[in-house]
């Protein structure tokens, strides 16, 4: 059907490998998430093809280095949850809007550096706390929201997270979260409590690691 459209010339180039044939990519999954940077800086409507494309690959649906007619038969890696801050749901994930609500303030305030949108997600007595350059640290929400200048880090347009589960009993919930932040991955595991203004977060604890160096990136 695609053969007889204006596609029509593409789907002859890649008939063997959309029949699964394999072999060197003539473009890969990288090149193509990299035009889609470019492109999401002048149209902002291509940052939420390269989330999800990016999803993908962090999946495993699809290697950095495969030829981008592979897509054609990857699962929908999941769905924008906040396109403008480069978050979104892992496959499967579901959860009542309110329950999302904080977490997609809590990454509001990583993409913008507003320590307001933090204040937003965290209840005033939370703590975040985890292994920071080999030592631990416990902050208060004061000390959190401390760290950020109001201003977006510089390489935000190549920033990207995703909500991996959430489990909701009762008035309390837990959320994972995987942060793509330039070298650094950060794995957040957050506890929300449903209080008489809503969902909020009540800790965070967190793991950063380096991206390896002999990983492939998605740049």
């Amino acid at each position: 059907m695609l053969e007889r459209t204006a596609l029509g010339g593409l789907v002859r180039m890649k008939r063997e490998r959309l029949e699964g044939a394999g072999g060197a990519a003539d473009f890969a999954v990288a090149a193509m998430a990299k035009d889609l940077a470019l492109l999401a800086a002048e149209a902002p409507s291509a940052a939420g093809l390269r989330g999800a494309l990016l999803a993908a690959y962090d999946a495993g649906a699809v290697a950095a280095d495969a030829d981008v007619a592979e897509l054609v038969v990857v699962d929908a890696p999941g769905r924008a949850l906040s396109p403008e801050h480069r978050l979104s749901l892992a496959p499967g994930v579901t959860a009542p809007p309110e329950v999302l609500e904080p977490l997609c303030a809590y990454v509001a305030g990583h993409a913008t550096g507003d320590p307001g949108h933090h204040r937003a997600a965290f209840l005033p007595t939370a703590h975040v706390e985890g292994v920071r350059d080999g030592r631990f640290v416990s902050w208060g929400l004061d000390d959190f929201c401390a760290l950020f200048t109001g201003r977006p880090a510089d390489d935000e347009a190549d920033r990207r997270r995703t909500v991996d589960e959430v489990t909701v009993r009762g008035t309390v919930a837990t959320a994972a979260m995987t942060l793509h932040h330039g070298p650094d991955v950060f794995g957040d595991l957050l506890l929300l409590v449903r209080t008489e203004d809503g969902w909020r977060i009540a800790n965070k604890v967190y793991d950063r690691r380096a991206v390896e160096e002999d990983a492939v990136t998605v740049a």
